[in-house]
């Protein structure tokens, strides 16, 4: 079998046997009786004459479910690996970290003593585990000019999130660092209990301008409801039948799109 009908099998079939194959556009079982790929070009062919045969240089990764694996392809694994190395999937470790906000701890406190003013962030959220978490972050102009952000504290809070909680918790690691007295604004987001936090505490509230934007969306589509809700139910039933959206790529194809 030459590499070029390898590599066409592994990017749109996925072998469920040793001698038998799906496709992955349509889902019909077809027959790999000796490694051979001519059922599968003939069913490509036939059934899916979009799929253009003279140009199979579409890589799937090896850890895809989706790739055909026959023997003898060990040609193509090397090939993979090479390429694979040059690439990181995303991940926690190759994430940049350097937006991060670092830290704060008694080395880079100092920095805080010479601001005049702070402004503070803070949210919470539920992990996948369900745990609640709280996080507070300081930002400020040093006397260099430079915008300086840390995070104060991140926390597992089991307590309910009432404004006055919040607000105890909030104070709390505001006197522990020292910004306590130098707080200009608190930025949240909308959420009522959040707005009574900074009033309790009596610091100027400033709502997240990108959750602003988020609910000036999602109240822009109420206005398109019908509409989003058909568009929607159309995006959904191609999802669904791969027959579909052959035909549909097949017809864009035709209208040169």
């Amino acid at each position: 079998m030459s590499s070029r009908n390898r590599s066409f099998a592994r990017n749109y079939f996925t072998k469920i046997s040793f001698d038998k194959a799906k496709c992955d556009m349509c889902l019909v079982i077809l027959s790999i009786k000796g490694g051979s790929t001519t059922n599968l070009i003939r069913h490509t062919k036939t059934k899916h004459p979009g799929v253009d045969l003279d140009n199979l240089k579409k890589k799937v990764p090896r850890n895809s479910r989706s790739p055909l694996t026959l023997p003898g392809d060990t040609e193509v694994e090397k090939q993979n690996q090479k390429e694979d190395s040059n690439t990181q999937e995303p991940s926690t470790s190759t994430a940049n970290v350097n937006k991060w906000p670092i830290s704060m701890n008694n080395k880079n406190k100092n920095d805080t003593t010479t601001a005049t003013a702070v402004a503070i962030t803070t949210d919470g959220w539920t992990s996948l585990s369900n745990y609640c978490y709280l996080a507070l972050t300081v930002h400020f102009i040093n006397e260099n000019c430079e915008l300086r952000t840390f995070l104060l504290d991140c926390f597992k809070y089991n307590e309910r999130h009432t404004a006055e909680n919040l607000a105890a918790e909030t104070k709390r690691v505001l006197i522990e660092w020292g910004v306590y007295e130098k707080i200009v604004a608190l930025v949240t987001d909308n959420a009522a209990n959040m707005s009574a936090t900074a009033r309790l505490g009596g610091w100027k509230h400033l709502p997240c301008f990108a959750h602003s934007i988020n609910l000036v969306v999602l109240a822009g589509l109420k206005e398109i409801h019908d509409t989003h809700v058909k568009v929607k139910g159309i995006v959904e039933f191609f999802k669904r039948s791969p027959q579909s959206a052959e035909k549909l790529r097949a017809v864009e194809e035709q209208m040169c799109y």
